[in-house]
């Protein structure tokens, strides 16, 4: 008898447990506007992870005084702690804090540059569930990012090294999807 109480207890306990997991740990691939792919990652009912990542390359070329060519490329990572309010039918309304990270490299005949950027912003959004495998968001918001950078050339046989530093502040939106697996 004790046996089979013990079986008993322990399959409606796993149950229980598979369940909150299956709930609690969905995990879905972001897209969205910034371009950006990232994994939405519900830790609970009300809160979830968004880490995020982007990344471009360009090249140009010009013809002045002097013919020159230059590689920029540009990394961004960044990661957002979503805070949801219950859910209203399928629609959920939170709140995030986000934090990034951008690196832009740009490699040339006459000039390097490097710019360094550290952002963090504040954003309301909404999430609707368009289906088990599939939802999508909003959100707005204002952020604060702080730049640095450095240009060198060679002028006139002279190396020559710019740097600068910089403040902004300003509005932030994104629109997305996310596909659940």
């Amino acid at each position: 008898m004790r046996r089979s109480l013990i079986l008993l207890l322990t399959c409606v306990l796993g149950g229980v447990v598979r369940a909150d997991a299956q709930e609690h740990g969905r995990v879905g691939v972001t897209m969205g506007y910034p371009a950006a792919i990232g994994i939405l990652w519900h830790v609970s009912d009300r809160v979830a992870l968004r880490p995020e990542f982007s990344f471009s390359q360009a090249d140009s070329s010009s013809e002045s005084i002097i013919a020159s060519t230059t590689d920029f490329w540009s990394v961004e990572t960044g990661i957002s702690a979503l805070v949801f309010a219950p859910v209203s039918d399928n629609l959920r309304t939170y709140v995030a804090p986000r934090f990034s990270y951008a690196r832009t490299h740009g490699e040339g005949d006459v000039t390097r540059s490097t710019t360094t950027s550290y952002s963090i912003a504040g954003m309301f959004g909404a999430h609707y569930s368009l289906g088990r495998r599939f939802a999508a968001f909003g959100e707005v918001g204002f952020g604060y990012s702080r730049q640095t950078g450095s240009v060198t050339g060679t002028v006139s046989s002279t190396q020559v090294r710019i740097t600068s530093r910089g403040n902004s502040v300003g509005t932030r939106t994104g629109v997305g999807v996310v596909l659940y697996f």
